[in-house]
């Protein structure tokens, strides 16, 4: 296919085919042509999805082994969403090329609100407690790193400088695709100590049965063990990624910037981080302190007469000059801001003088002009 051809470099190009597959096999699009897949055809895979439950594979499997299948789990309206995704990408690119005349529309599913999962240090002591070692090794590391899963499960020793307390992240291995410096913290370097003799290439390196030697990564963290040990320490629902939502909501109660959270996680925008600002104990603390139940008769009135007394103190106290909203020089105007809560009202009266100065001038202008010697 021309667009896997052409798109065939992008880091998720794996989990973009297992979606193609089930659009072409469940989703009903085997052998039919792109300039008929209408606005009907999508409502009719957008249902399938949503009916073909996400524990499909597991279901199978019981039947057929002559056991009781689990409760189908139906798709969430990401899943649905992230699948609408590829199709729509697939007929724009079709379109771009001329194959054929139109997209038909693709209703995005509306999604719930989730909740961020975060541990408490107490919670998080429990669940290493229940882990097997090598989960419980990645998890500590996870937890003192904030590293992604993938960036755990396959780091190698050669992006580890023991001396220099730091490792990194490559930019082909990071989301943002950029390089990620990593501090090493005491807990992190305590887990790299253990780990040292494990193997020779791998950091965490899991056991195998089969050969009875640890000689490659884990597949999966979020396996059976995990959710076991997840249901024993109270939090059935954790996923291992939780632990880097909880390693950024412990620096942020610490008091660590934004700015530097952002650095230290890896993210492409300060967006992210925004995310964990709620959880900073000095963040809107000041500003929610300025009204108080136990202190109304220090409210202040919002009537008439407070504020022309509030603007006839304003000349008193200069904190920032409002001239130049009136094309003034600021040391001429004598307009200043007593308190935050006085702004407002100051910028309204100047900018209503500046709006009056301006219709006066326009209505100058439009006077008709009277000769000299008249």
């Amino acid at each position: 296919m021309a667009w896997l051809q052409e798109f065939g470099h992008r880091r998720s190009i794996e989990d973009i085919k297992l979606k193609l597959t089930w659009l072409t096999y469940q989703g009903g699009l085997q052998g039919v042509a792109l300039k008929d897949i209408d606005a009907q055809r999508v409502r009719q895979i957008m249902a399938a999805r949503r009916d073909c439950p996400v524990n499909r594979r597991a279901i199978e499997h019981a039947i057929a082994a002559g056991e009781k299948p689990p409760t189908p789990k139906p798709a969430a309206a990401g899943t649905v969403n992230l699948h609408m995704a590829e199709l729509s990408k697939i007929l724009h690119y079709a379109h771009k090329r001329g194959w054929i005349d139109r997209v038909p529309p693709i209703t995005k599913q509306p999604q719930p609100a989730k909740r961020m999962t975060w541990l408490t240090p107490e919670q998080a002591s429990i669940l290493l407690a229940e882990l097997p070692t090598h989960l419980r090794q990645m998890a500590r590391f996870a937890l003192s790193t904030g590293l992604r899963e993938t960036n755990v499960r396959m780091l190698t020793w050669t992006q580890v400088d023991m001396e220099r307390r730091t490792a990194w992240i490559h930019a082909d291995q990071a989301k943002a695709g950029k390089n990620i410096p990593v501090p090493l913290n005491a807990d992190a370097l305590d887990v790299l100590h253990e780990q040292r003799d494990q193997h020779r290439r791998w950091v965490f390196p899991v056991y195998r049965r089969d050969t009875k030697t640890a000689d490659a990564p884990t597949g999966k963290i979020c396996n059976h063990a995990w959710r076991k040990a997840c249901v024993r320490a109270g939090v059935p629902e954790l996923r291992f990624h939780d632990l880097r939502h909880t390693w950024a909501s412990w620096h942020t109660m610490a008091g660590t910037p934004a700015m530097v959270l952002k650095e230290l996680g890896g993210w492409a925008s300060l967006a992210m981080v925004e995310r964990y600002t709620h959880l900073s104990p000095g963040h809107l603390a000041a500003w929610a302190d300025r009204v108080s139940v136990s202190n109304l008769e220090q409210v202040p009135e919002l009537g008439a007469e407070s504020t022309q007394r509030d603007v006839g103190k304003s000349a008193q106290v200069q904190k920032k000059s409002l001239g130049w909203l009136m094309g003034l020089e600021p040391t001429t105007t004598g307009i200043t801001i007593l308190t935050e809560r006085h702004s407002a009202v100051l910028t309204r009266i100047a900018v209503s003088i500046k709006n009056k100065h301006l219709r006066m001038l326009r209505r100058i202008e439009a006077l008709p002009c009277i000769p000299e010697n008249a």
